[in-house]
């Protein structure tokens, strides 16, 4: 579920950015030049994940990942209102949700889903987690550009945040399930290691 609900918006987002950027830009401004703009802090955030996940644990950092988006999407979609539109804030909120994506919750689905499954259901587990996100993702690439025609981007931006917040306290709520399941598997690892060397 926390898969599903970070692909929702960081597909939905990253798909449509240059439509998003388009309804709130003044006219006569490169929507395109904003979304490079805009998706190089998504590398910045990826390479931010790679160095903090050597000092933070996992859980803890895709919790405060979800956050940082439902903050950011907050204040996009302040930016985003139709009576008094700021594209600065606009711009400042979607970067900062891009950035605070990567730095958290698109890089630790992954090692989740690599790590909270008993080692003879791994495969079968990370498959299915991994399915879950892509289908957040297909289903965010059709539903975007109806609900951006309906209803604008300031909801839009409010929705997804909802579903970033909502990811941060399953997470929550999971995590001593998880952190069992790591710690568990953690002296089967030692085990092993020892064993292979004893060999």
């Amino acid at each position: 579920m926390p898969w599903f609900l970070q692909d929702l918006a960081t597909y939905g987002l990253s798909i449509h950015l240059p439509r998003v950027l388009g309804e709130i830009l003044p006219a006569g401004s490169s929507a395109a030049v904003g979304t490079v703009l805009e998706e190089s802090l998504l590398v910045a955030g990826g390479v931010g994940a790679t160095m903090l996940c050597r000092w933070v644990e996992v859980i803890p950092q895709q919790i405060a990942g979800f956050c940082g988006c439902a903050f950011a999407l907050a204040l996009a979609a302040w930016g985003a209102r139709g009576d008094q539109p700021q594209p600065l804030l606009l711009a400042i909120g979607l970067g900062l949700f891009l950035f605070t994506t990567n730095l958290g919750p698109n890089a630790t689905t992954y090692l989740l889903a690599g790590n909270v499954f008993p080692a003879g259901e791994r495969a079968r587990g990370a498959g299915l987690a991994t399915a879950a996100g892509k289908g957040g993702a297909v289903l965010t690439a059709l539903l975007v550009p109806l609900v951006l025609e309906r209803w604008g981007p300031a909801p839009l931006l409010v929705g997804l945040g909802g579903s970033s917040l909502l990811g941060a306290a399953l997470t929550w709520g999971l995590a001593r399930q998880w952190k069992q399941r790591l710690d568990d598997a953690t002296p089967t690892v030692a085990y092993a290691t020892q064993h292979a060397n004893e060999k």
